[in-house]
């Protein structure tokens, strides 16, 4: 039993596997847009010159360097979503020809 069947000119595993990309980039910037949040209300609840707000801080600055990430990581993405299609149409095309 095949999981996916061949299209016509794309891998039907190609697709799902970028569809499967882009959905966990989404999710990626939801769940750190979120987790600031969440760090930005925790912060307001601390003390000054405490190790939680000095950890909180930290966890707050990691979260922002992903996010200034995200652009390049979406750009990373898209190229290698195109690539991958197109991987994936010239060896479904080179099939049956003898290449």
């Amino acid at each position: 039993m095949k999981l996916f069947k061949m299209r016509k000119g794309v891998n039907a595993g190609v697709v799902f596997a970028l569809a499967l990309a882009i959905l966990a980039f989404g999710i990626m910037g939801i769940i750190l847009t979120v987790g600031q949040a969440i760090l930005g209300g925790i912060r307001d609840t601390q003390t000054a010159n405490t190790p939680a707000i000095y950890a909180t801080d930290n966890a707050t600055a990691g979260l922002t360097n992903v996010q200034i990430q995200l652009p390049l990581l979406g750009t990373i993405l898209v190229f290698g979503a195109v690539i991958a299609l197109l991987l994936a149409v010239f060896w479904f095309r080179g099939k049956g020809t003898g290449v």
